[in-house]
């Protein structure tokens, strides 16, 4: 199922980034070789969960991993060069804790584990680290900021990408050292109805990019939840509350694919990402 995960840069050669995209095709001397000089890794961290009876419950994690490559692609461009560290798969899943294949760390384990990894590439000579991530509950996000915080008091030059609409949800300002903020693009014009989790977008976005891992047939018998906004609080109570609300797991209309919408978006989260990132400064 992962051999998608990564695909190799196309085009080229003499136009691309002179290593491979990820270092799980990297050998541990190409890996010493990006590490030279104080190179930049972008880590996607989107933890697995689950996304309705139609998606994967890795659609995070290819998606993630698709906006690193296309970061690399659009950085190179500007004659900074990355690679990109093995996803990490495992997160903090407390809306959809009651589904099969939402794993749920805890969040010191979650802590922990982000803090070991980045001090391995801050030990192997990496001199920046961006955490690129998608996935908005928000314990998850909460347990990385608290983790980017510690690593940088361990030396660690690592940074986390913030969309500027969820600056106040992490009592966050543009000023925080680690934050590289950046506009979050619109899928769609707003509606009576809520697109939360597994709908409209989402199942837009992996049909877009992963149509083999969609089930298409499916998603066009799924019906519309026509959810509003209050009922949508539901979402936050996490856990059995929201499986027993949204029993089949997606929150808005899989039935409805606008997939022009879906790369348009793609393409300006990118351009907004790398934008932010070469405004901070923060690469070699």
């Amino acid at each position: 199922m992962f051999e998608n995960l990564v695909p190799l840069a196309k085009g080229n050669k003499k136009q691309s980034p002179p290593l491979p995209a990820s270092m799980m095709d990297m050998t541990f001397k190409e890996i010493e070789q990006a590490a030279t000089g104080g190179g930049t890794v972008l880590l996607p961290i989107s933890a697995i969960e689950e996304y309705g009876p139609h998606l994967p419950v890795a659609a995070n994690t290819y998606l993630t991993n698709r906006i690193c490559l296309k970061l690399r692609e659009k950085l190179w461009e500007q004659k900074k060069n990355c690679v990109i560290g093995p996803p990490l798969f495992w997160g903090r899943n407390y809306s959809t804790g009651s589904f099969p294949g939402s794993f749920n760390l805890k969040s010191q384990t979650l802590v922990n584990l982000l803090l070991d990894i980045l001090s391995d590439f801050t030990r192997w000579g990496f001199g920046t680290i961006i955490l690129v991530n998608i996935h908005g509950d928000p314990h998850h996000n909460t347990a990385i900021i608290q983790a980017v915080k510690l690593a940088r008091n361990e030396k660690s030059n690592v940074f986390f990408l913030v969309p500027q609409q969820s600056l106040p949800q992490y009592n966050l300002t543009e000023a925080e050292n680690f934050a590289i903020v950046y506009n979050m693009p619109a899928f769609t014009s707003p509606s009576l109805y809520v697109d939360l989790h597994a709908g409209t977008f989402e199942t837009s976005w992996m049909t877009a990019a992963f149509p083999d891992l969609v089930n298409t047939k499916l998603a066009k018998h799924l019906q519309s939840t026509k959810t509003t906004l209050d009922e949508a609080a539901v979402w936050s109570k996490g856990w059995d509350e929201v499986k027993r609300a949204f029993p089949l797991g997606y929150c808005g209309n899989p039935s409805r694919t606008e997939v022009k919408n879906a790369k348009e978006f793609e393409s300006n989260i990118v351009e907004q990402m790398a934008s932010a990132i070469l405004l901070k400064g923060c690469l070699q």
